[in-house]
């Protein structure tokens, strides 16, 4: 899923998954057993924060999500793979899919009812405040404040790491922490007719971290993407055909191609 500041895909083996539109939403196939991670890439110049929510559930804290929690900071232009719920700053527990019943969700007894979602919240970075000492002139360029003049949250962020083509981690993204829950993020409430696929806490895999500091430029999400996924039983109960994907080609000139202009009613030339 791309979006205006952030793309948002499921990655199964450094893969993305195909992506199906139906009703207005966007649908993925999982499959059994399968480890995902949660690929975002930031569109933009600036650095951006993205809280994370997988069957309703903050993939930091596992806590029932609200889009102003913790949230990883990405560089601008960064790519990097989220591998699963945190334990930690060395470690995650994988994304697997699973039976909605062997989810986290339902194993930690929240039900299984907010499983097949996944959202992510996107903030922009605060542009620091220079001091001008000509007000006559136009004010100096925004820039990036040094680490020391940035103001830290009440709790530490996190970071996160992405992998590189060798293999090996670098620490790349970072979260900071908010209070209060946003309306349009995906939330235990989220239920669908059809469910047969749920997101499993699996095995312990590395998923080293860091900590930085960010400051939000709005109060709520600059923007909100939100992905449902299932197996195909699920899926095609839905309505989503598995294996068509019939992307949008729009024409520039979609009235072109006729056979010029049609004739008057009765006219015989």
């Amino acid at each position: 899923m791309n979006g205006r500041i952030l793309d948002l895909h499921l990655c199964v083996s450094g893969r993305p998954l195909p992506e199906y539109h139906h009703n207005g939403g966007t649908y993925l196939e999982g499959r059994s057993a399968s480890d995902y991670a949660i690929r975002l890439r930031n569109r933009t110049a600036r650095r951006i924060e993205v809280v994370l929510t997988v069957d309703g559930l903050d993939v930091i804290t596992g806590e029932e999500g609200s889009a102003l929690a913790q949230g990883y900071v990405l560089d601008a232009y960064q790519t990097t793979d989220i591998k699963g719920f945190s334990r930690g700053r060395e470690k995650a527990a994988a994304f697997r899919f699973a039976g909605k019943e062997m989810s986290y969700r339902a194993q930690m007894g929240k039900g299984s009812g907010g499983v097949g979602v996944i959202g992510a919240a996107v903030y922009e970075e605060r542009a620091p405040v220079r001091f001008n000492p000509y007000p006559l002139y136009p004010p100096y360029p925004p820039y990036v404040s040094p680490p020391w003049i940035l103001r830290w949250q009440s709790l530490g962020p996190i970071t996160c790491g992405s992998v590189t083509p060798n293999g090996t981690m670098r620490s790349s993204a970072s979260v900071t922490v908010s209070t209060q829950a946003v309306a349009g993020m995906p939330t235990a409430q989220t239920q669908m007719n059809v469910q047969n696929l749920g997101t499993e806490y699996g095995s312990e895999v590395e998923f080293h971290t860091g900590t930085t500091a960010f400051g939000r430029a709005t109060e709520n999400p600059a923007e909100t993407l939100v992905l449902y996924y299932d197996d195909a039983v699920g899926l095609a109960e839905r309505g989503v055909v598995v294996g068509q994907v019939r992307p949008t080609a729009p024409s520039a000139f979609p009235a072109d191609g006729g056979a010029g202009a049609p004739p008057p009613p009765g006219w015989s030339g």
